[in-house]
């Protein structure tokens, strides 16, 4: 199972959900979904601009837990 890592990052580097999602251009409650683990996860386009704007590797953004 896919745990996002994105609210830990975000809270390291002082952002708060909503600057995010502004640059990446989508909505607060789409970025939500996605630091929440709720329904589908972003596209692999958008995994590298989240992960650019956030300065670290996409690998970083989930962590694989066994369930």
């Amino acid at each position: 199972m896919l745990v996002p890592q994105i609210r830990i990052i975000l809270a390291e580097k002082g952002f708060r959900q909503k600057q995010i999602a502004e640059k990446m251009g989508v909505t607060p409650q789409q970025f939500s979904k996605w630091v929440n683990g709720v329904g589908a996860y972003p596209q692999a386009d958008i995994l590298w601009k989240l992960a650019k704007l956030l300065n670290v590797k996409v690998d970083d953004l989930y962590k694989f837990e066994e369930e």
